[in-house]
């Protein structure tokens, strides 16, 4: 029985050990595909598939280049506020950076247009009517905006709106990192 112990007590630890890692491991890969887990910042963001105001299709994770993702709804003041600096942004970015300015949240499609004539915006607007893309991704609030690197792995995220001047930093700063 004396020789037996230590053999029992190496095989706890050792089990011990095993289960951890196995639990470690199996909560990383649960957090990567769990979308009751809201996107964080070191995690690639959940797909989406949404219909654009001009019709046409996108899908998130087919975009090859560093995205930027803007929630937004047509009533948000703060949204209008930050309406320009996102437009300026794409202009000067859009050929190393997507940017998708989500429209989520306004159950009038003519409001959102309103919008988007009132701010130029001329970057793709996804709309996303049945809110389902707000609700995977848990916004709390508009606006809500994602920096994603080329791989869709989250690197910056925020909700409301910044100093001015700096959301365009941070995006330009992904440009760069981008390419």
């Amino acid at each position: 029985m004396g020789k037996l112990k230590p053999i029992l007590f190496t095989l706890l630890i050792v089990a011990i050990v095993g289960i951890t890692i196995y639990n470690n491991l199996n909560q990383e890969t649960q957090q990567e595909t769990d979308v009751e887990v809201a996107p964080r910042i070191g995690f690639k963001a959940p797909n989406f598939t949404l219909t654009t105001m001009d019709g046409s299709e996108i899908t998130l994770w087919e975009i090859e280049k560093p995205v930027v993702i803007n929630f937004w709804g047509s009533w948000c003041e703060p949204c209008q506020i930050e309406a320009p600096e996102i437009q300026a942004a794409y202009e000067q970015y859009q050929d190393r950076v997507e940017i998708l300015a989500v429209n989520t949240s306004d159950p009038n499609p003519e409001q959102a247009q309103e919008f988007v004539n009132m701010f130029n915006y001329t970057m793709p607007v996804p709309m996303d009517t049945e809110m389902a893309v707000f609700k995977q991704y848990r916004i709390n609030g508009l606006p809500t905006t994602l920096l994603l690197d080329k791989n869709g792995v989250i690197q910056d995220l925020w909700l409301g709106i910044l100093q001015e001047g700096e959301l365009t930093k941070r995006i330009g700063k992904l440009a760069e990192e981008g390419r």
